[in-house]
């Protein structure tokens, strides 16, 4: 693009500011996604620093996939970019280290994975001037935004929203404008549910069970039900978040209600006593932090003087010695 890069980041406040979105709608033709213009008000950001951003949001920066979309853009931003004064950022991006990377139309990409295959290159773009323009935006000229390769800081982008997180077959920043949907945080991410009574450690004795309860509420406008898997850690893997680290418990064996709020552990022996948690989804699970889920406390339990005295997973005499240990200690 024929434009000096702009050497000024300013170092202000990381809001950004946005006319309220609009759809394009099914009946039209469209997509049924929503489309926002944001500018970093008087902040320029890298396209790097725009990309997350933009996620942040619940979107990602807009993928222009088709002529219709590119027009449907063009008709509703084409104004909003000529009057901010920079070109605005959308979702395209050079792949360096693809096989078909070549200067300047080789290895274009969209950051949704969408095939690259319609353009709307401004007359003599791209031209990878400088040899650094890795990045697309869009600017106005003539008739709406053609697209230009770039390699420096603007203060605006086009937000693209297509997420359905409740599978309702709407998307979900559309039911966030309308209110169908929480938003508390305002990352336009509807909230997930929410764990309202964490399960507690427990001490049981002799012939005892143990009982694990989380209590979860769920949005109301959420139509997938809430869906629940307990856990129990694995001791033979010592990082908790490796793979296998945790395996979900199905009922039998003593074990009951494992796809419930409430686990019951029938014999609770000392050898099992190594942590359970809930994984929790449905709901509108948008807001999960890993891997669309939540997770309830790690919980555990301990046996009071079962009949596994030297808690060796077995009964054996060696039971026998550790019982009059314990006898002598009080036990």
């Amino acid at each position: 693009m024929k434009i000096n890069a702009i050497a000024i980041v300013s170092a202000l406040s990381a809001t950004a500011a946005s006319a309220q979105p609009v759809q394009w709608p099914v009946e039209d033709g469209g997509n049924g996604h929503w489309y926002e213009f944001v500018s970093f008000d008087s902040d320029y950001r890298h396209w790097t620093q725009a990309k997350p951003l933009a996620e942040s949001r619940g979107g990602y920066l807009a993928t222009l996939v088709a002529a219709a979309e590119q027009q449907f853009v063009n008709s509703q931003f084409t104004s909003r970019v000529a009057d901010n004064g920079f070109p605005a950022f959308v979702g395209g991006y050079q792949d360096r280290s693809d096989v078909g990377y070549v200067e300047p139309r080789g290895g274009w990409k969209w950051v949704t994975g969408e095939p690259w295959t319609f353009t709307f290159w401004r007359p003599g773009q791209p031209d990878n001037m400088q040899g650094v323009q890795d990045f697309l935006a869009v600017a106005p000229e003539g008739v709406g935004l053609p697209w230009d390769d770039v390699q420096f800081f603007s203060n605006c982008m086009i937000v693209e929203y297509s997420a359905d997180c409740n599978a309702d077959g709407l998307v979900d920043k559309g039911q966030i404008l309308s209110g169908q949907l929480l938003d508390l945080n305002g990352n336009g991410i509807p909230e997930g549910p929410a764990i309202t009574v964490q399960p507690a450690d427990q001490t049981v004795g002799g012939e005892s069970s143990v009982t694990f309860i989380v209590d979860v509420t769920q949005p109301p406008a959420c139509a997938a039900p809430v869906t629940y898997q307990w856990q129990r850690r694995n001791p033979a893997v010592a990082d908790p978040q490796a793979p296998g680290a945790w395996i979900d418990l199905s009922d039998g064996g003593g074990f009951l209600n494992t796809r419930s709020p409430a686990l019951a552990i029938a014999r609770p022996t000392p050898a099992l006593a190594t942590g359970f948690r809930c994984r929790i989804g449905g709901g509108c699970a948008c807001e999960p932090s890993i891997g669309g889920f939540i997770y309830s406390n790690t919980v555990n339990f301990s046996v009071a003087c079962p009949a596994d005295f030297n808690a060796d997973g077995g009964i054996d005499f060696g039971d026998v010695e550790a019982f009059f240990e314990r006898w002598e200690n009080g036990c």
